[in-house]
């Protein structure tokens, strides 16, 4: 619970290197689903929070980024095992708002999967 509370904050007040440094600790512990299950539900609080007015939208964005790019850094490169898995790509469409996506395609990306991120189309 402490793990989830001080990364939390770290991306609250847009904190990466703590943030980073968390991650580093907790991933040494985890499995890398787990792990990665854990981050997750971490950027579900933060969006309820905003949904619930208790958070700006900057800070629900941001702290998205950090995490895209921290798990984007620590992600292992991708499996010989999973070579001949589908083709697959990401992109949201006619929307301003790609925190959804970051979502999908950061638990993708812990699964295993390689995908192609087409940003925002529209």
């Amino acid at each position: 619970m402490k793990l989830r509370n001080d990364f939390t904050q770290a991306l609250l007040y847009l904190d990466g290197r703590t943030a980073k440094q968390i991650l580093k600790n907790h991933s040494r512990r985890t499995t890398p689903t787990k792990f990665y299950g854990d981050v997750a539900v971490i950027l579900e609080q933060i969006e309820t929070q905003w949904q619930e007015g208790t958070l700006a939208l900057s800070q629900v964005y941001m702290g998205g980024q950090i995490c895209e790019d921290l798990i984007e850094e620590m992600l292992p490169p991708e499996e010989p095992a999973e070579k001949d898995q589908p083709k697959m790509a990401i992109s949201v469409l006619s929307d301003q708002n790609d925190f959804g996506k970051m979502m999908v395609y950061t638990l993708l990306r812990a699964r295993g999967f390689e995908l192609s991120d087409y940003g925002s189309i529209g």
